[in-house]
């Protein structure tokens, strides 16, 4: 009898851990997923409406393809880098957002142990604070402009373009400054999101 008890104590324990895992899944999903689009959304909004004049496409992303490839870039090139962008913004929104659930698995059980020895908000304040450095590493480390830049390389590459030695800082690149306001803005509402987290497993606890 007394096997059977520890064992139903230890089944429902898991299965609650489990239910709170998800819970706190869709959290960081419905962050992560809002900031993405806000963010997405306005520079791609930006690169929709360039298309329509070629004229202004031209004179909006060459200085970001001198940027990125630090030196004269061929028209055709220039005028391919919508697609390039799009593409690589859509593959780092998606890895990303994957990063949410195999993060959670990896962390669930220290957050379970700090569980058992400390109160749920500083257990939370924990995991919160791994899971917010953990997503914006992996916005870092997937480097969007160097992904850009090689789709840039590789296209002057098949056309065999001479190269010209251009001088562009940061502050001509809206790549590095949508970069920026999206991790800054990442970060701020993951640390900012603890209380409705914390609000939500208190809810689903009791």
């Amino acid at each position: 009898m007394l096997r059977f008890l520890l064992f139903f104590s230890c089944f429902c324990f898991t299965y609650a851990s489990l239910y709170l895992r998800d819970t706190a899944q869709s959290h960081y999903e419905s962050i992560v997923d809002d900031v993405l689009g806000q963010h997405n959304e306005d520079i791609l909004s930006k690169l929709s409406l360039a298309i329509q004049d070629p004229h202004h496409l031209y004179q909006l992303l060459k200085p970001e393809a001198e940027f990125l490839i630090d030196s004269e870039p061929i028209q055709v090139c220039v005028a391919q880098m919508p697609g390039m962008i799009a593409n690589q913004i859509h593959e780092q929104s998606n890895v990303v957002y994957n990063r949410i659930y195999p993060l959670l698995q990896a962390t669930w059980a220290t957050f379970d142990s700090d569980f058992q020895h400390l109160d749920l908000a500083n257990a939370l304040e924990l995991l919160n604070m791994q899971v917010a450095e953990d997503i914006i590493r992996t916005l870092e480390e997937f480097d969007l402009l160097t992904q850009v830049k090689q789709a840039l390389v590789d296209c002057h590459s098949t056309f065999d373009a001479p190269t010209t030695k251009t001088s562009s800082t940061h502050q001509n690149s809206f790549l590095f400054r949508y970069l920026l306001k999206l991790t800054w803005d990442m970060e701020a509402r993951l640390y900012s999101g603890l209380d409705e987290l914390t609000l939500s497993l208190y809810q689903d606890m009791f």
